[in-house]
């Protein structure tokens, strides 16, 4: 009987260690699990954080490209109006001569 009793709370022993065994695996998924969800959570943040600064950036550089490009164009529009207004003041005293030439010829 003394054999058979040993027996018996050996195998108790081995249901509960097998028991505690399980709840430490359970207790580590649960933690793992958690960890990764931080984990996954600052990455992501991260990301975010990340992309939004760079569209910050890259709306900046378009602002600056723009005002670059408006400034051109006023520059060109102020040289060639004043092309235009050189070649019109021109147009004009040809005119003006041409019909003060064929005045004085008739």
């Amino acid at each position: 009987m003394d054999a058979i009793e040993k027996v018996r709370r050996a195998e108790e022993k081995a249901d509960l260690l097998v028991k505690d065994a399980n709840l430490k695996a359970s207790e580590i998924l649960k933690s793992s699990k958690e960890e990764s969800l931080i984990r996954y959570n600052e990455i992501l943040a991260k990301a975010k954080s990340e992309a939004e600064k760079l569209v910050n950036s890259k709306r900046e550089e378009g602002k600056i490209e723009s005002k670059k490009n408006d400034k051109e164009l006023d520059d060109f529009i102020k040289r060639t109006s004043g092309m235009q207004k050189e070649k019109l003041d021109k147009a004009v005293d040809l005119v003006v001569s041409r019909i003060l030439e064929n005045n004085g010829n008739s």
